[in-house]
């Protein structure tokens, strides 16, 4: 079964599991926003949020944190959410999976437990600094931002007023 599975990602060229997730989300993620926008010219239409849903179970707390996430998935798929939330997620699973190639699934999997034991704790033991420091990088972006825009939109040509 291991030598299957190390076959089947191709571990030899160094496809772990992490990375084959994040495509196999993408692949989903655009398949589903595609679908939802041409679904009139295939005359097919694509599932709803039902279709997709876990079934109930005994272990109903985690299937209901696992359905919450599948129905976030699928409005961000199908595009309810707007463009914005669709292009981020994607550039979000692509960031995943090119960290998941860089490292073991086994050491990725620890990091996200350790972020996720770690920075709530470090933010409410460190709330004001955290604001502070987040608000002043907030607001240097923010100037950047507006000296490049103005820069910019003044290089570019206006047509005359009549």
């Amino acid at each position: 079964m291991r030598s299957d599975m190390h076959a089947v990602l191709g571990r030899g060229k160094g496809y772990s599991l992490a990375t084959f997730f994040c495509h196999i989300l993408m692949l989903l993620m655009i398949t589903l926003f595609t679908w939802s926008k041409s679904a009139g010219l295939i005359k097919r239409n694509p599932p709803t949020s039902n279709d997709i849903r876990l079934p109930e179970s005994a272990f109903r707390f985690f299937f209901d944190q696992v359905n919450g996430t599948i129905l976030i998935f699928y409005k961000t798929s199908m595009g309810q959410k707007g463009l914005k939330a669709f292009f981020v997620t994607l550039a979000g699973l692509y960031i995943l999976s090119f960290i998941g190639s860089l490292i073991s699934t086994m050491t990725f999997a620890y990091l996200v437990f350790a972020c996720c034991a770690t920075i709530p704790t470090f933010y409410e033991q460190n709330k004001m600094q955290v604001h502070e420091i987040f608000g002043q990088s907030y607001r240097e972006i923010n100037n950047s931002l507006k000296d490049f825009r103005s820069k910019l939109v003044d290089k570019i040509p206006r047509g005359k007023d009549d």
